[in-house]
């Protein structure tokens, strides 16, 4: 996922593992690379409102922030873009890597050994057939805007065994244009202490592999459907004494499970989020739920024994308790239920600048 890719390149630079959030209304300058931040990327609902803020002509605002989006295809966030350049699938980390060169080129400090290595502008142009003035314009105009610009990348078409090499690409440009802590922001993640999925995995697969699951619970993902070999985790999967596939629909999965949960659909489930750090969204379910099924945490504490978590038979109970114990009385809750958040309106601060290390850039293949 872009989360799993972007923490991965957070880690090797910054040494922790977390998924930054993005100020989209502070940038006078955003590029793009194979990242529709307003279709689907992380936030696409919050970032798609703060471009907007800046693509408003009034009195107040009178600049238009300037948005140049780099696709292999077509997206949402390249058709509101004031430049759309076109590239090969395989050149997102080539195009970011030379555009990085042009800022050097121009005078940035900041890795100047990076021109030593990879070629030069005009050569890695030429290859990927994108015209070296257009990068070096883009280059100038990002310059004159160090601090208040922004590049992303990294959509679902980046997923790939490259997805991290992306993100240190990423880093290393927003770093020479000091976007750290600007409109890179650490101070309120989205994600803090990212878990890695894939690791994850993998030990799950080594422990199948052994014969050492007893009882598999899966909640929300077709593992036979998403994941490439498929027919190799057929087998693997049988490895497990028992199976409980938690799902609100049959599919590949719940062909090979031992039992079958029906679940709710979110629309008839309660349960929070914390979307960014310090700030909590509360769902609410809209109807009541339609068949005979459960919320994967009403599943939980049914399991447990006793049934109860904490005294409570049901999730509901036992998250307005939490929310009300949190929040100090019932008053609170119910006007976070009205809001539909709990927490201050997020307020960037400017951050001071991380320390980025070049030796973490992997030669670009040829």
């Amino acid at each position: 996922s872009a989360c799993e890719s972007i923490a991965s390149a957070q880690k090797m630079n910054y040494g922790e593992s977390i998924v930054p959030d993005y100020n989209f209304e502070q940038a006078n300058v955003i590029v793009s690379v194979d990242c529709d931040f307003m279709g689907g990327w992380l936030s696409p609902t919050q970032y798609g409102a703060q471009f907007a803020r800046r693509r408003e002509l009034k009195q107040a605002n009178p600049e238009f922030s300037q948005f140049v989006a780099v696709e292999s295809v077509p997206t949402l966030s390249g058709t509101n873009a004031d430049q759309r350049i076109a590239i090969q699938p395989n050149d997102q980390r080539k195009f970011i890597v030379t555009l990085a060169k042009a800022l050097i080129e121009l005078g940035e400090q900041k890795h100047k050994d990076l021109l030593s290595i990879d070629g030069n502008v005009d050569s890695l142009c030429e290859e990927m057939n994108v015209s070296s003035g257009l990068v070096r314009k883009i280059a100038s105009i990002l310059q004159m805007n160090k601090g208040k610009s922004l590049l992303v990348a990294g959509g679902v078409s980046c997923q790939n065994e490259e997805a991290t090499e992306l993100q240190v690409a990423v880093n290393l440009v927003n770093s020479i244009l000091d976007n750290d802590g600007k409109t890179v922001i650490y101070s309120k993640p989205r994600e803090s202490k990212f878990v890695s999925y894939n690791k994850n995995l993998q030990n799950l697969k080594d422990k199948l592999d052994r014969s050492e699951v007893d009882f598999l619970f899966i909640y929300d993902v077709n593992l036979i459907y998403q994941l490439p070999d498929s027919e190799e985790w057929k087998k693997r999967l049988r490895k497990a004494k028992n199976i409980v596939y938690i799902t609100e629909k049959v599919d590949e999965t719940s062909q090979i499970a031992d039992f079958v949960v029906p679940s709710t659909h979110y629309l008839e489930a309660w349960n929070d989020f914390e979307t960014i750090k310090g700030f909590y969204s509360i769902q609410q379910p809209t109807i009541r739920p339609l068949f005979d099924s459960r919320s994967f945490q009403d599943c939980l504490i049914k399991w447990v024994s006793g049934g109860k978590v904490d005294g409570f038979d049901n999730f509901y109970d036992y998250l307005k308790s939490g929310w009300i114990a949190r929040l100090g009385s019932n008053k609170s809750w119910e006007s976070m239920l009205r809001k539909g958040f709990s927490g201050e309106k997020v307020e960037y601060k400017k951050e001071s600048s991380r320390a980025f290390s070049l030796l973490s850039l992997k030669p670009l293949n040829k």
